[in-house]
């Protein structure tokens, strides 16, 4: 899923500490995913099998006792009971088990004296002045680097996920308003992130806007004052906010949308987190992997969606018609697509070796 062109050229050594870090990241993915199993099945109202059930809870907690994993899944799954409480349904006993489980790591996290400890080592080699930025400063930290990434670089998960927005969105809807709503995240998205090559050439003033983020985030002590300095900002929050709203519309005025907003929601806070730890450049990309990872999940629920948008809403002399239509424009568009995707990511990885990358 990282596409790393410094692993193939390094040494043994180097590449063997490479996979040590991606599984890093993988095995603890792969626990949560293996522990959401019996949760889909409650959700679709099917009884979980009890030993699957049993095997979930040791996979969550195992899961969970990586930071970033625990702010992703601890309020997901807070979420998924409150749900299960508003809408009069019994809360299984292996949505507790996991709760309690991913709850205990938590409180395990910030009350552990190797924390401490772990986070003044990390301060004094990596990020000497941490200590320095306030509240605000952290929280704008985390933020802009983790939209930084997906608005203002060539990143194929985010534009894919604002393109079956886009989609979804026009399927569903013939308000003008709403499909201007849709196509602005995208077109902000190819302008500045995907094409930023070919519209600094012919807009190059436009550059402070790819090279807003550095080291201490957007908004520094050398910029604080500068109105410039902002409008970066506001727009890579803007983007998100309207990706969020969006997000609600395509998959209609239901609990479904409700989820997905949440699930959008505790996936960048998986990311924005990294800001208030001191090492937040030094795993590069990596930490960008479960924000990531929640994308591809929406994308293919948004994907899913595009068949089962309201008839209604699509032109045409007929429902029969326009369900064939429908139909044929996924399959058309998820072929295109797959291609366009393998050879973006080919040329990214050029670019990376060409350039040496060994993020």
């Amino acid at each position: 899923m990282w596409p790393d062109a410094a692993v193939p050229l390094a040494g043994d050594g180097q590449r063997r500490l490479g996979e040590h870090h991606h599984g890093v990241f993988l095995w603890p993915a792969a626990a949560a995913l293996g522990a959401l199993v019996p949760l889909a099945a409650l959700c679709r109202g099917r009884k979980p099998r009890w030993w699957v059930a049993a095997l979930s809870v040791p996979g969550m907690l195992y899961a969970t006792n990586m930071e970033q994993l625990a702010i992703l899944l601890l309020p997901l799954l807070a979420g998924l009971v409150v749900w299960f409480l508003a809408t009069q349904k019994r809360v299984h006993w292996v949505l507790w088990a996991q709760l309690g489980a991913a709850a205990a790591n938590a409180v395990w996290i910030l009350l552990c004296p190797g924390t401490r400890l772990r986070f003044e080592g990390e301060v004094s080699s990596w990020y000497a002045n941490f200590g320095m930025k306030s509240l605000l400063a952290k929280l704008e930290l985390g933020a802009s680097a983790a939209l930084d990434p997906l608005v203002y670089q060539r990143d194929l998960i985010f534009f894919f996920f604002c393109l079956l927005l886009a989609w979804c969105i026009f399927i569903r809807y013939k308000a003008v308003f709403y499909r201007v709503l849709a196509l602005a995240p995208l077109l902000v998205c190819m302008a500045l992130g995907m094409y930023q090559r070919y519209t600094l050439a012919v807009f190059p003033q436009l550059a402070f806007f790819t090279g807003a983020l550095d080291g201490e985030g957007m908004i520094t002590l050398a910029n604080a004052n500068s109105l410039t300095a902002y409008i970066p900002l506001v727009l890579l929050y803007l983007v998100f906010a309207l990706c969020l709203v969006n997000l609600y519309l395509a998959l209609g005025h239901t609990p479904l949308a409700l989820a997905a907003v949440w699930a959008l929601c505790c996936g960048f806070a998986s990311r924005l987190a990294l800001g208030f730890s001191p090492t937040i450049w030094t795993s590069g990309v990596r930490t960008g992997f479960f924000f990531s990872l929640t994308l591809l999940v929406l994308c293919a629920l948004l994907y899913r969606q595009a068949a089962l948008a309201p008839v209604a809403a699509l032109p045409g002399a007929g429902a029969t018609r326009a369900a064939k239509s429908r139909r044929a424009q996924k399959w058309v568009f998820g072929v295109v697509f797959a291609a366009y995707c393998l050879l973006q990511m080919y040329s990214i990885q050029e670019i990376r070796i060409a350039s040496g990358y060994t993020g």
